[in-house]
């Protein structure tokens, strides 16, 4: 889309995290952005702008990124009703309707909405983790390779991303590499974390497509607009 000074065209910036649904756990997901751009569409505006929506560090700013290439978890929508592979059972025993209410009240608790997505993608992933669509999703993405190595060992540190301190045979890939490649568990994480990636790809693919039927052009942040924006087809000015 081209834009002119000619032609004025009215958009909404909006952070993902803002927005809330009647179905969200704490912090706004793929479904809410669809919902809003249904809202754009059906007052005239044109244009959709995001805050960067990758996968953010300890202090969930927006703009302190781990990855210039993967999506954040918590914009993932995760009832049954979104996450397929996910049972009602599972999703009503992780998520009963006492936790749904605690996260969804005054702002965004991170650390509780983070530890909760988890848990409930955790539970897909034992049903959906074997999709031989995960198998051609990581050959068409090789940055997976060192984005899950970093990912799982993150969580081998206890989610301290001062790589630093971490043991010296964790601290460069190769080491880490060697270190672990009999740990069965932690390459299963591994493969968790393509599974957790490839569910964000396909439902921010959809939301593109949505974006496409209303009429609707997404606009990416120009702080992330060579990495999203890319995959994503946004426009970024």
């Amino acid at each position: 889309m081209k834009l002119s000074p000619d032609h004025k065209l009215a958009g909404i910036l909006c952070p993902v995290f803002a927005l809330r649904t009647a179905t969200d756990l704490g912090t706004g997901d793929t479904a809410a952005v669809k919902e809003l751009i249904q809202w754009c569409a059906r007052h005239g505006f044109r244009l959709l702008q995001l805050l960067p929506i990758n996968e953010t560090g300890p202090d969930n700013s927006p703009y302190n990124a781990i990855s210039a290439l993967a999506l954040d978890p918590t914009t993932i929508a995760t009832t049954p009703a979104d996450l397929p592979d996910l049972l009602p059972a599972d999703f009503e025993r992780i998520a009963p309707p006492a936790v749904r209410g605690a996260v969804r009240t005054g702002p965004v608790r991170y650390r509780q909405v983070k530890a909760l997505k988890r848990e409930l993608l955790w539970a897909a992933f034992q049903r959906g983790g074997h999709r031989p669509e995960l198998k051609s999703f990581a050959k068409a993405n090789p940055w997976l390779v060192n984005y899950t190595l970093y990912r799982a060992l993150l969580d081998e540190n206890n989610g301290r991303d001062d790589w630093e301190s971490w043991p010296t045979e964790h601290q460069a890939p190769a080491a880490a590499e060697l270190a672990l490649a009999s740990n069965a568990e932690f390459q299963q994480r591994r493969q968790f974390y393509v599974y957790v990636q490839w569910v964000a790809h396909e439902q921010w693919q959809d939301v593109r497509r949505s974006a496409d039927t209303h009429g609707v052009v997404l606009m990416g942040d120009i702080l992330y607009g060579r990495t999203l924006a890319h995959k994503l087809k946004l426009y970024v000015y």
